[in-house]
């Protein structure tokens, strides 16, 4: 079968060029998404073909047209998460009625955290669980003729409504799957060769109330945090080594959870660097926990060549991230941990939210504070947004804070009025954040940081090209065009609007 997989790209790492191509809308191999990756390749190797288009507001109705005529898919399988599920869902939308007879399934962590929300949006199946055998007893299902009935994790719609299966255990064994499919990004990727990201675990065993996971976790039997064994993810490197790829992001929640493992791959990428005179470096998420000798897991990364972390402070007020984001470590052991990166020459960025249910105007300031004493080489800053199926969310919802259409705002405008902390608030306070902290502005900080990570001659490559393709519109405008042809998927949110 001919399986399309739906991306939506979002804008990243726009302060480098500050510009946006929508013909090619993934920034780079770091942005791409691992779940539909691997699937892609399990479905190949079963002799299924597979293509991507990676969707961006501003592309044109002809250019999504030629995309969906050249490849005429079977199924079309969208991933998506709350932010970008409405523009996926228009996007299944349309290719349907283009084509009744293509088979539409939803899944991602939207459909595994909520899925009654989706049931009602014209979908043929969702899945409602990790896709590594749902989504291919599905397509395999559909190969043979039999329907998408009776499928473990497989939710079917007829005459509009859906029948539930239970879902199937979770893959416990990651080694057991196969390299993801990066080919099916290369049409889609801006710069191929800046930079990339490589699965190194699935899973978290934090239980943060404004975070997915805890949600997941609960969609199947099994175990829930698993890592793929440091061997496995040194030989996928060499696929990366052979396209030129100098900074390696290594996806995982939580490298740190088990400092033993973290050792063993840092062993590990010693070997393949080796005597390299350009070795990869590397980049991961921790977990600020107690009870860790800091320094020596620092000193073990950076003779890895680790060259930056990110760690998440999410709030300054130890109340708001202790008693409502469930992340129970105090400032003091935040600020000791940056430190120690800092003595081993490891970039740090820090995330922080702002917006939280129960946060006032008092408590942000507290964030701003302690991010102005500790100084990280980025600081990444968001709004809260409620994800259906957390914690905060039903929170939010208890408390009367939620609006229909709540999620559409992204993570840079505030969806909800907080009784001490008001949207106008909010915005100003996210607006004016790096002056307030006296931190470079963001993209100060990006180009420093990409410098260290890539290097300053394809950071220069970057800036020249930026700016210099021509606007996709600009390609498929003619005289009879109009509003609706120039940005098709603002177009299809905008009618979803009209009573």
């Amino acid at each position: 079968m001919r399986v399309l997989f739906i991306y939506h790209a979002p804008g990243r790492m726009r302060y480098l060029g500050n510009d946006i191509n929508c013909e090619r809308p993934v920034w780079s191999l770091e942005f791409i998404h691992h779940g539909i990756s691997i699937l892609s390749a399990i479905l190949k190797e079963k002799g299924h073909q597979t293509g991507l288009i990676a969707v961006h507001r501003r592309q044109p109705k002809k250019f999504i047209d030629q995309k969906l005529d050249h490849f005429s898919p079977d199924v079309i399988a969208v991933t998506a998460t709350i932010i970008d599920y409405a523009i996926l869902r228009d996007f299944a939308d349309y290719a349907k009625k283009r084509d009744p007879k293509v088979f539409t399934v939803i899944g991602g962590a939207h459909a595994q955290c909520a899925p009654e929300m989706v049931l009602n949006d014209g979908f043929d199946a969702v899945c409602p669980c990790e896709g590594d055998i749902a989504l291919i007893n599905l397509i395999e299902s559909l190969d043979a003729g039999r329907g998408a009935a009776n499928i473990q994790g497989i939710w079917p719609r007829s005459d509009k409504s859906y029948s539930r299966t239970s879902n199937p255990r979770f893959v416990e064994d990651l080694d057991s799957l196969p390299y993801a499919d990066y080919s099916m990004w290369d049409d889609w990727i801006r710069f191929p060769n800046v930079g990339a990201s490589l699965l190194v675990s699935r899973g978290c065993p934090f239980l943060c109330a404004y975070c997915s996971h805890h949600a997941l976790k609960n969609v199947s039997e099994g175990k829930y945090v698993r890592f793929r064994s440091p061997k496995k993810i040194v030989d996928e490197l060499y696929v990366f080594k052979e396209r030129d790829v100098s900074c390696m992001y290594l996806e995982s929640e939580t490298l740190n959870v088990r400092k033993s493992y973290v050792e063993r791959l840092c062993d590990e990428l010693i070997k393949f660097n080796g005597s390299d005179s350009a070795p990869m470096n590397y980049g991961v998420c921790l977990r600020v926990v107690p009870n860790m000798d800091w320094d020596d897991l620092f000193s073990k990364m950076r003779a890895a060549n680790f060259s930056f972390v990110e760690i998440g402070l999410e709030s300054g007020s130890e109340r708001i991230r202790e008693s409502i984001l469930k992340r129970r470590y105090s400032n003091e052991l935040f600020e000791h941990v940056l430190a120690s990166a800092r003595r081993n020459g490891i970039m740090v960025g820090v995330y922080a939210l702002i917006g939280i249910p129960g946060e006032t105007l008092i408590d942000f300031r507290e964030t701003i504070e302690v991010i102005k004493r500790t100084k990280p080489d980025r600081t990444m800053l968001s709004i809260f947004e409620p994800y259906p199926g957390t914690e905060l969310y039903e929170v939010s919802q208890d408390l009367g804070l939620l609006q229909e259409g709540s999620w559409d705002y992204g993570r840079y405008e505030s969806a909800i009025n907080l009784p001490g902390f008001s949207k106008e608030q909010i915005q100003e306070q996210y607006s004016t954040f790096y002056e307030q902290a006296e931190l470079p502005t963001p993209q100060e900080a990006l180009v420093r940081w990409a410098i260290r990570t890539l290097g300053s001659d394809k950071v220069e490559h970057i800036q020249n090209q930026a700016g210099t393709y021509r606007p996709l519109y600009e390609t498929y405008k003619d005289s009879d065009s109009d509003a609706a042809e120039l940005n098709f998927f603002e177009e299809l949110a905008e009618l979803r609007r009209i009573p």
